[in-house]
Parts: C-alpha cells; structure tokens; sequence
C-alpha cells in the first residue's frame, strides 16, 4: 500500500482500492493537492488495515474486485464512509449495479475526463458531508429526548409517558413494570440522559447477580451511583434481605424537605416482570421496599398493544446497526413486522433485524431478507412448547417447610432445570444465551450459580 505523506486532517482523506497498479498513480497524480489526500491500495485485506488505522472519507473501489466477491462487497457497503465505484468502459451497464449495492457514483476507466473525475468526487466529498452531518443527528437522537424509549404514537402509551414525565421532575424511587424483552432498563437510562440530568453516574446491576458487596462494599453500586442513578434489574430475584437494607439506605439518602443542595440529590429505579400487586402476594418484596415502591409503580403495554411504534423501533436499530446501508424498508417488510405478536418483544425485533443485515444486500430491506425463524415464530413444535419434566422440580417441592422457603427451593431447581434443559438443546452457551434472550456474560453467571457442576 502506498499512502500519501501528508497531514491526515488536510483535505478529503481518499482511499483508492485497484487491482491496477497504473489506475492508481493516475489518481494520485490526477486530484489535486490539498485539496485531497490520497492513499493507495491494491488488496482489500490491506484497505480493511487502513480503515482501522486512518480516518477515510472517501472510498473509490474498482468494480472487478466487488462483484464476483460477496464479503468484499459487503465489507465496502459497511465501511464507514461513502464510495464510488470504477467502471470499465465495455462494461458500463455494470454502473447500475455498483449505484443499486450502494455506490454514491460511479467513474469510467481509463480517465479520459480529467475534469468530470475531478468533479464527481467533490460532489461525493459534499454528499459525505451531508451524510455526516445527518449521522451525527441520528446519535444526538439516539442519546437525547427523541429515543424511541421515551416517545410513542400508541394510545396505550401516552399515560405511561404522561407518569415518567412527572417523575422526571422528581428524584421519587419509582419501579417500571413490564414483559421480559421489552428492555425496560433503556427506559430508565433513556430517563437518566435527559435534562437535568445527573452529575453521577447511571449504574445497573441485576438483582439475580446483587450481594453485600455489589450492593454496599467500598467500590459497590450504591457509592458508583452517587449523585447519580442506581437501576436494580428484575427486583424480584433479589434476596429480600437485601431489599430490606437497601430500601432503608436509599430512604436515609433521599433529599430532605426544603434541601438547598441539589447535587446531593440520588434517583433509584427498579424493573420487574411482575406488579407490586404479585411481589406482595408472592413475598418477592420487602416491607421497607414495598413502602419505597408502592407510589410509583409504571405499567407498561407489550409491544403487541402498541404497534404503531414499530416503525420507530425498526428504524432506531437500522441506524444503530448499520447507519450507512439500509436507506429504506419497503411496505411489505414494515406490514410484516407489525402485524409479528413479538412474544419477545422489542429484544426479539432487534434479532431478527441484526440476523437480516447479515445477510441482507443493498441498500433495501425487503421481506426476503427476514430470517425463516421469524415466519416460524408461530410453529413451534411440540417438542419445543412442552414443559420441562425435570423431576427436580418436582422433588424441590417439600411441603414441610413454610411457603417461603419451599418456594425459594423450588425457584431453585426451576432456574437449574431451565439452563440445564436449554444447554441441552442448544448444544453451546452462546446458543443457549440467545434462546434465553441474554447476554452471554450473564448467561455464564447463572450457569455459576445454579449449576455447579
């Protein structure tokens, strides 16, 4: 590879893939300096390198290295920046082609037109810009009041919306109540981001995986989210000796009345897939924590009562996941996933978008491109919908011992038998995790603490 020795932060910073060496000097030698910035190379492994060590913003891609080969193609289409394709002129119906997988134009070989060359990449170097800017707006979006998280075209949405909007106003501790998948915790950190927003810091921690030491030791959750938010996940996994404590320290934290010093102000937020109503009857709460909670509690709707947010969602996590490639999602693929009953919800969305990008061409998602377990969603077999026959389960069950603590037994086993039974089907931990709709880490934890061996 041959790189121009010049500043990287003068001019267009223009990367050259071409498999002909003399292509290569004729760019070099035909785009002005300082004007742009030109840097060479004939392998796309050696413009992979490149990509990670230098910032490009321009690429122009020989169409003969793109078009027999699919993961060149898709590495061009995923790059961080625009491209312009080189076309043979015998071979100009190909330019079609290069436009429809994503390139901004396309420049015949060999250069005759010194001037039009010139021409076209300043006009790509403008589009880039452009492209840029609007990037830049998507993660101002992403990160600001607009997240999908915290707006809704749903009827069944705007009480909810109307209830976090008053807390906002509040440092009040406050639970959100929903169905598993619906990512409950970016609602909280979506809430975390606006304004006024915290000095501290937002830390999260699952209430499956709390101790003394997450909770209260000398780097634990409770002194990382000082002056700032502390989210505990699915409070009902957590031992309700721990709630107790924790819902008296919060209590002793909280601003007094008439308090002159807002920065000492701290926020505590919780999720659950069950109402405080059920963690009552259940004993999945503690006294101190219900008397912390019971005020404000939010419900929110499963996706399925809430459709016409999904264009929204599909949108957010396009731009999250490839914010150069998908311009568009045609009608039929929209129709299709909104009229999908999502039993995982908006986790469930967001995987059978990603699985579709990975093999998805061009610049349009089509109802082709969704993966075949998204329109087997509804048949499962009965080998997959049966309950699990562990008889552990059944064995945890001692009825001589208190409700409470039979109970606890028996979630003991359910939670054994669940990973024991998933890691069976599945075959590997990775496989198992996406099944579970976790990730792979927390997975793991729960493989620690329910099977030792």
């Amino acid at each position: 590879m041959t790189f121009a020795m010049r500043n990287q932060s003068e001019g267009t910073q223009v990367l050259v893939i071409d498999p002909d060496e003399k292509a290569c000097k004729t760019w070099r030698w035909m785009l002005p300096q300082g004007e742009f910035c030109v840097s060479t190379t004939n392998q796309i492994e050696e413009a992979k390198k490149a990509l990670q060590k230098n910032r490009i913003d321009l690429m122009i891609v020989d169409w003969s290295l793109l078009k027999e080969n699919e993961t060149a193609l898709r590495f061009v289409q995923s790059a961080p920046c625009a491209w312009l394709a080189t076309i043979e002129t015998c071979e100009i119906l190909e330019a079609t082609t290069a436009l429809k997988q994503g390139a901004l134009d396309y420049v015949t070989k060999p250069f005759s037109e010194v001037d039009l060359c010139i021409q076209k990449l300043r006009k790509a170097a403008q589009m880039k810009q452009i492209l840029d800017e609007n990037r830049a707006l998507q993660r101002q979006i992403l990160k600001g009041s607009l997240t999908p998280y915290l707006q809704s075209q749903s009827a069944s949405m705007q009480p909810v919306l109307a209830r976090l909007n008053e807390l906002l106003q509040t440092d009040d501790p406050f639970l959100l109540v929903g169905p598993n998948g619906l990512k409950l915790h970016l609602i909280a950190k979506s809430m975390y981001d606006l304004p006024p927003k915290k000095q501290g810091s937002f830390v999260a921690i699952e209430g499956e995986l709390a101790d003394e030491q997450a909770i209260f030791g000398p780097m634990g959750a409770l002194k990382r989210a000082a002056e700032g938010v502390l989210l505990i996940c699915h409070l009902d996994r957590m031992p309700i000796t721990l709630q107790e404590k924790l819902a008296c320290e919060i209590a002793h934290l909280k601003p007094k009345a008439g308090s002159t010093h807002p920065e000492s102000r701290f926020r505590f937020c919780t999720t659950s897939v069950w109402d405080l109503h059920f963690l009552t009857a259940t004993r999945h709460i503690s006294p101190a924590m219900l008397g912390l909670l019971q005020e404000n509690e939010v419900k929110l709707p499963p996706l399925s009562q809430r459709r016409e947010d999904i264009p929204q969602f599909v949108e957010y996590f396009l731009a999250h996941h490839a914010p150069y490639r998908i311009k568009h999602v045609n009608r039929d693929c929209m129709e299709a996933l909104q009229k999908a009953p999502w039993p995982g919800q908006l986790e469930a969305l967001e995987q059978v978008l990603m699985e579709a990008l990975a093999h998805q061409k061009g610049s349009e998602l089509a109802l082709k491109d969704l993966p075949a377990a998204f329109f087997n969603a509804g048949d499962h077999s009965a080998a997959d919908a049966k309950p699990a026959t562990d008889p552990s389960i059944c064995m945890a069950i001692d009825l001589n011992q208190p409700f409470r603590d039979a109970q606890l037994q028996a979630d003991h086993a359910f939670r054994a038998a669940y990973l024991r039974g998933l890691l069976e089907r599945e075959g590997n931990v990775s496989a198992a995790a996406r099944a579970a709709q976790m990730d792979r880490a927390n997975f793991r934890r729960l493989l620690k603490k329910y099977l030792q061996d």
